[in-house]
């Protein structure tokens, strides 16, 4: 009886939480914060507060809560319930009236996080031990994780700040910047997952790169839609594109690296080591190919400064996929050889 009250107690404190803890974040920083008259900080704090409350937290709760009632008979009707007081206590501080489009994408967002944890949970269950012992020895080492998120998270900060990347009515802008963000974020959520038993986890890495390469494959395609205008403008654009391609090739490597219960992990590591290899020599390439596009004219006088964005996001990649190959690179105990052997 106690454990089924938990399951409509928790959904409503979840719930309650955002609108306290976000109208205490604006009080303390009006309070405690002497912004200038006029100042937009307030305003964005609080956008990067909301950000990181639907990105993080929502996510987090809603695969936490969908192990609660997958054994539930009403297991979906609790999902229900889930999503119903999550939108309606994140939509009531908010005056949206004039863009209802923000309404309808939070809308789909909570459906999604409060459907699809439950679906992977029901379809992935009759098989759930043997797709854990690969995915454990990828985070069988405490100080390699800590390593692995903190990269994560500077990718993800550096995807998040492009405007692009919340512009959802636009399909181009969803695959090219979007996605990214929604793959690292995915692969973040299974560095987390350490001490989480169910079958979920293990499909947190084949999503995740199945993300990254529908983006990479996007990417050429968009190159080759105007390949005759970029080889126009930009006379090394062949080597770039070459580039391009290889990284997008690694990636698939990685993919595959990731299906039959990491059973060819190898690919998956190498994969990883390719990518950060090639994404820091194109970045080089870049910076030594002047006017290239890693610069831009500052002035009617032709001069080229560097693009230090446009570097610190490529060095956020680099370091992206340098975490993919560090958590690949624990040892098999003895136990899970002659586990693999039988």
């Amino acid at each position: 009886m106690k454990t089924k009250i938990k399951k409509f107690l928790y959904p409503f404190v979840f719930s309650a939480l955002f609108p306290i803890l976000y109208f205490s974040f604006i009080f303390l920083i009006g309070t405690f914060i002497p912004f200038p008259y006029g100042s937009y900080a307030p305003a964005a704090l609080a956008v990067l507060f909301t950000l990181a409350w639907l990105i993080l937290a929502l996510p987090i709760w809603c695969i936490k809560y969908s192990k609660m009632i997958v054994d539930e008979k009403l297991k979906f009707v609790f999902a229900a319930y889930n999503a119903l007081l999550i939108i309606v206590t994140h939509i009531l501080p908010f005056n949206i009236q004039n863009e209802m489009w923000v309404f309808y994408y939070f809308v789909i967002w909570v459906l999604f996080w409060n459907t699809a944890p439950l679906v992977f949970r029901l379809a992935c269950r009759k098989n759930s031990k043997e797709k854990t012992r690969g995915t454990d020895l990828l985070l069988q080492s405490n100080k390699k994780n800590i390593i692995a998120i903190f990269t994560t998270c500077l990718y993800i900060i550096s995807l998040a700040r492009e405007p692009m990347a919340w512009q959802f009515e636009s399909i181009r802008y969803i695959l090219t910047y979007t996605l990214p963000l929604f793959s690292a974020f995915l692969f973040l959520i299974f560095l987390f997952s350490k001490n989480a038993t169910d079958p979920l986890k293990s499909l947190l890495l084949p999503f995740s790169l199945a993300g990254e390469l529908a983006t990479g494959l996007f990417s050429i395609c968009l190159s080759l839609s105007s390949l005759d205008m970029q080889l126009k403008y930009i006379p090394m654009y062949p080597v770039i594109f070459t580039f391009s391609c290889l990284k997008v090739l690694t990636v698939a490597v990685m993919f595959a690296g990731t299906l039959f219960d990491l059973r060819h992990i190898k690919l998956l590591k190498y994969g990883a080591a390719g990518h950060a290899l090639l994404s820091a020599a194109l970045l080089v390439f870049n910076l030594i190919n002047v006017g290239g596009i890693a610069y831009h004219q500052i002035d009617s006088g032709g001069t080229l400064a560097i693009n230090t964005e446009f570097v610190m996001n490529s060095i956020c990649e680099v370091l992206y996929f340098v975490g993919f190959f560090i958590i690949t690179t624990n040892r098999k105990t003895s136990s899970e050889d002659s586990a693999e052997k039988c």
